[in-house]
């Protein structure tokens, strides 16, 4: 924009929703909000020469990403527990999703098509860090999560029971041991 008069202009950016939500430049880079379905949001801005201003209002479609996943699965688990994960999956299109599991040696198991699914740490005598992603599809797009890392831990060994026998070490024929 340029004034007719030759003055300077100045600028007042309506974005809300959006990162910046304000600006005063005479151009503004914004970062979408993350949203679960496509939303048309408006961008506006006010230019002024100090004596005339125009607005300026656009409308602009935020598209949602077709996929959005989250991966839970736990921090810790000991040598041969079960170790649980979830994946919290959904399409912006409604297509049915498909789950397709990856992990480390220590985590044994095979999860299959599913958005749930439970492991077994392997056997281990000094702690491991294992991994496990997913990559979440409908067909045409598709989201690998980040991958979570779990810590293996050996199993504590229990130590034996401790016994002793007490008493007299010698007893005489048909008479009690005491």
């Amino acid at each position: 924009a340029e004034s007719s008069a030759g003055k300077p202009l100045f600028y007042r950016w309506n974005t809300a929703g959006f990162t910046p939500a304000t600006g005063h430049d005479a151009s503004l880079s914004l970062t979408a909000p993350a949203l679960n379905t496509d939303t048309v949001m408006p961008v506006s801005v006010d230019v002024s020469d100090g004596t005339h201003t125009i607005t300026l209002t656009e409308s602009v479609i935020i598209k949602a990403p077709p996929i959005t996943a989250t991966l839970t699965a736990p921090e810790a688990a000991g040598s041969g527990d079960s170790v649980p994960v979830r994946v919290d999956a959904r399409s912006s299109t409604g297509k049915p999703l498909n789950y397709t599991w990856a992990s480390s040696a220590s985590l044994l198991g095979s999860p299959g098509n599913t958005p749930q699914a439970t492991y077994t740490a392997a056997p281990v005598t000094s702690e491991v860090r294992a991994t496990v992603n997913v990559r979440v599809s409908d067909g045409r797009d598709f989201l690998q999560t980040p991958t979570q890392v779990i810590t293996i831990r050996p199993r504590q060994a229990t130590p034996p029971p401790e016994a002793r026998i007490t008493g007299a070490n010698t007893a005489e024929v048909g008479k009690t041991l005491a």
